[in-house]
């Protein structure tokens, strides 16, 4: 399993389970609290480290054929967790909450926008993944390297300046 796909995984399930728990619990204690914002930072974390992932596979290259098999079903796994941090959120502000209450809030409204940052930047990738390639034009090359070879194109100038990290 693709490491992105086994973080989320993971985050999947912490978040089912504490959604869950939020759901048949009558009042959060204190310490109830501490330990939903203990979990909140593990699923935040695992998020994080699977959009490093993410983003380090793009950047270095991969197959696009790959990468749809590798993260097309991702995107349902983050739609899930979504709502399940909706619902958590939707309880936890019709509770009473004790001390630590807001902050709690706060950063599971956190790891709300941070699923939906991340399933944006997947759908994007995975939408221009499945794009067909454009076709080549190899009239156009041959043509190209006709007025070339006739003298009829100019070679690039090189740009003025220093090059970003020269």
């Amino acid at each position: 399993m693709a490491a992105a796909t086994f973080e989320t995984a993971i985050a999947a399930g912490t978040t089912e389970s504490l959604d869950r728990v939020v759901e048949s619990a009558e009042d959060l204690s204190a310490e109830d609290v501490r330990t939903a914002l203990d979990v909140c930072d593990f699923i935040r974390a695992m998020f994080k480290k699977s959009r490093t992932s993410i983003e380090r596979a793009l950047s270095e290259g991969i197959d696009a054929k790959a990468f749809v098999a590798r993260y097309e079903r991702t995107v349902g796994t983050l739609d899930t967790v979504q709502g399940a941090v909706n619902r958590v959120l939707t309880r936890l502000k019709r509770s009473a909450l004790p001390i630590l209450g807001e902050e709690l809030l706060s950063r599971y409204e956190d790891l709300d926008a941070e699923i939906a940052s991340l399933r944006r930047l997947l759908h994007e990738a995975l939408e221009k993944a499945k794009r067909p390639l454009r076709s080549f034009d190899w009239q156009h090359a041959r043509e190209v390297e006709e007025a070339h070879a006739r003298g009829e194109t100019k070679p690039f100038r090189k740009t003025v300046g220093k090059r970003s990290g020269s």
